[in-house]
């Protein structure tokens, strides 16, 4: 770690969602208000002793602390302007350093600007697709025209005519108000068109899956109040350490009286679960591995006994939108199912007594690969805390599915993973876990390692999803990792360079470029890069 941290933004960002005035935390800290004036305002920097007591005022682990929030901001900018509506613009690396040194509200005020665009773009461009559909535009205006016609004829005849009879007059109006249900039926149905999955609800700027992703990493996922929840389900089911998976299912069903039915596969063979509240009765695929049945019903027994402690850790101000709230609670939930599966302590010490030994600790607790790994990105206890981490799941296509990050290396929200990374990597060899050191444009180095991971689907074998999970930390902690023995970890010949994302990448020798960046004029562009890009 440096000697001096530059955090000033994240300090009175800090202050003022505590409520804590400036006079009030420089008293706290033993300095001058003036002298922590000049800190919050980025002239002065963060020793190391300071950030340790920073870290106790504000009850955040220093390494949480020290983790950049205006770095991310950057690399977020970065990728903003990667997209090719802001080619004409001449913005440089300086320009978006000013903005997160000078302006970091107004930086994140031109993201949510920017959210709002790309969905709406990505709105426009469906619907565009969708109206272009001869059958949509006959069917919608001939519907249209259908309610349209009788609601005019009416509304004349009760307009023209003074001298209808209240009767005739009730039964006018009484087909209007029909027709005027069925065409604001009609109208809201095509209104209610969105691409994906009703994605266009009102969930707010960002999506739901944005807004969980942020809250998260805001958090360092890491949930006291849900690792006590996890205790406290433990301690009623009697479950020690040692016991197997059956057993701990068996224990977590008979101490909360649930039921558990496993569906054959030539039963319901299009359910992975469900859950029956009414019979109290968790429903399960049978092609699901233990690990996954133990999963799901701590998670369905985390929402049904601790749903108050799950709700109680969602931000009304930070998580909006009922989509938002939903997946949320789900997510939160899954965190409990974890913690139980993996109890805190035992898990961390064994964690670091193996190096991290991944393959040993799914033996050890009879968790799956990937249970194994998100686990360790939780173990963020002030006092008592893992290597700080990161983890990135992408599906075959390439997409980001899972992204977390509090190693420092910067993951891309939009678009995909730097092709060089170890993740691409390990599809080409299935199963196994491979290593790389990988060093970013800006010179920051991390460890990472990564393996695939397959999940049962609802249509049999030839229907599985696969997936590759990196896990990773900064060089500095490598050696912890029983995966980089073997690896000179000083030697420049063991790094892999690589890029966040191609938009924002500098390297432009890179035979694997698939797009210039953007911040570079393209008349400076390398002239071997059209090969590279073709």
């Amino acid at each position: 770690m440096a000697t001096s941290i530059w955090l000033g933004n994240k300090i009175r960002r800090m202050r003022r969602e505590q409520g804590v005035a400036q006079v009030v935390l420089a008293k706290k800290l033993g300095i001058s208000a003036s002298y922590l004036n000049m800190i919050e305002r980025n002239q002065r920097p963060l020793t190391l002793r300071l950030l340790e007591r920073v870290s106790e005022v504000f009850e955040v682990s220093a390494e949480a602390l020290a983790q950049d929030d205006d770095a991310r901001l950057h690399v977020d900018l970065m990728e903003m302007f990667g997209d090719p509506v802001f080619h004409e613009c001449d913005v440089t690396r300086d320009d978006l350093r000013d903005i997160v040194n000078v302006a970091p509200a107004a930086g994140r005020a031109l993201l949510d600007l920017y959210r709002v665009f790309r969905r709406t773009r990505e709105d426009v461009d469906w619907l565009r697709e969708r109206m272009t559909d001869d059958n949509f535009l006959s069917t919608s205006a001939y519907e249209l025209r259908s309610v349209l016609t009788p609601i005019r004829s009416f509304a004349e005849i009760l307009y023209d005519h003074e001298d209808i009879g209240p009767e005739d007059q009730h039964r006018f109006a009484g087909i209007l108000v029909r027709e005027s249900e069925r065409l604001a039926e009609i109208v809201g149905r095509m209104l209610s068109l969105s691409p994906g999955d009703g994605r266009a609800e009102a969930d707010g700027v960002r999506s739901p899956d944005e807004q969980v992703t942020d809250f998260v990493q805001d958090r360092m996922n890491y949930f006291p109040s849900l690792e006590e929840a996890a205790e406290e389900i433990r301690r009623k089911a009697r479950v020690g350490d040692g016991l197997s998976t059956v057993a701990l299912i068996d224990r977590l069903a008979d101490a909360f009286r649930l039921g558990i039915e496993v569906l054959p596969v030539n039963g319901e063979a299009q359910l992975l679960e469900r859950r029956d509240g009414e019979r109290r009765t968790l429903r399960l695929a049978e092609r699901l591995p233990y690990s996954s049945r133990a999963f799901r019903l701590a998670k369905w027994i985390g929402l049904q006994h601790f749903g108050e402690a799950v709700d109680d850790c969602i931000p009304d101000d930070l998580i909006e939108g009922k989509g938002a709230r939903e997946l949320c609670r789900e997510v939160l939930a899954g965190y409990l199912a974890g913690a139980v599966i993996l109890p805190y302590d035992r898990f961390l010490a064994d964690a670091l007594a193996s190096r991290y030994d991944i393959e040993l600790l799914e033996s050890r607790f009879q968790a799956s690969f990937e249970q194994v790994c998100h686990r360790m990105t939780t173990l963020q206890r002030p006092g008592a805390a893992g290597v700080p981490l990161h983890l990135v799941k992408v599906d075959i296509a390439g997409n980001v599915a899972k992204r977390f990050s509090i190693s420092g290396l910067r993951i891309p929200r939009y678009g995909g993973v730097c092709p060089r990374s170890v993740l691409h990597a390990a599809f080409m060899a299935p199963g196994r876990i491979g290593s790389q050191v990988e060093r970013l444009t800006d010179g920051s180095t991390y460890f990472s390692i990564a393996r695939t991971v397959s999940k049962p689907a609802i249509g049999g074998p030839s229907s599985v999803r696969h997936f590759a999970l990196a896990l990773g930390c900064d060089i500095a902690h490598a050696e912890r990792f029983v995966y980089s023995d073997g690896i000179d970890l000083e030697s420049d010949k063991a790094v892999t360079p690589i890029g966040v994302t191609c938009r924002v990448c500098d390297r432009m020798d890179c035979g694997q470029r698939a797009q210039p960046p953007v911040l570079r004029p393209a008349r400076n562009a390398d002239p071997n890069l059209a090969a590279a890009v073709s």
